[in-house]
């Protein structure tokens, strides 16, 4: 079921700029599994012999000779995704902070797009079942939008998205 269906145009962009922390954090997540595996590559002996079956000459395999490149050109790409998940969190939160500190809606938004929970655990940490939860979520989106500054956001967003 698609949640947003029943948005306006505005509160499904501010969703999507909501969703960008979680998204940077996926892309930072997928780049450290790629550097576990470049270790556990690193496990392997760098010479190790080829048991093909067919007869080989006297050289070695450098296929992992490339390894400690990989590893530090991965290192250098999840300190980059370290610091825009920072910055992207920083825009989020500031976003989210225009609500009331002890409302349910930002409970609610802080959940769902900071902590990144699945709408089980928001329903089960909050006490709401699923359907007057999403109304807060909606509701929440809804009076973010009521904010001149969050207009402006949503607008600079929308044209990011679209160029």
């Amino acid at each position: 079921m698609n949640k947003t269906r029943g948005l306006t145009e505005e509160a499904k962009v501010l969703d999507d700029f909501l969703k960008q922390y979680g998204r940077y954090i996926n892309r930072k997540h997928a780049l450290e599994a790629r550097e576990k595996e470049i270790i556990r590559e690193f496990d392997m002996p760098l010479n190790a012999p080829v048991n093909d079956g067919m007869p080989h000459g006297t050289g070695s395999n450098l296929g992992a000779a490339s390894l400690p490149l990989q590893l530090d050109e991965i290192r250098t790409r999840i300190h980059e995704a370290q610091k825009e998940c920072a910055k992207r969190y920083t825009k989020v939160d500031n976003v989210i902070s225009y609500l009331d500190e002890n409302t349910t809606e930002r409970a609610i938004l802080e959940k769902k797009y900071i902590d990144r929970l699945e709408w089980s655990d928001i329903c089960a940490s909050e006490m709401l079942s699923r359907t007057p939860a999403i109304q807060y979520w909606r509701s929440g989106l809804y009076i973010l939008l009521s904010f001149a500054r969050v207009q402006m956001i949503v607008t600079e967003h929308k044209k990011s998205m679209d160029g």
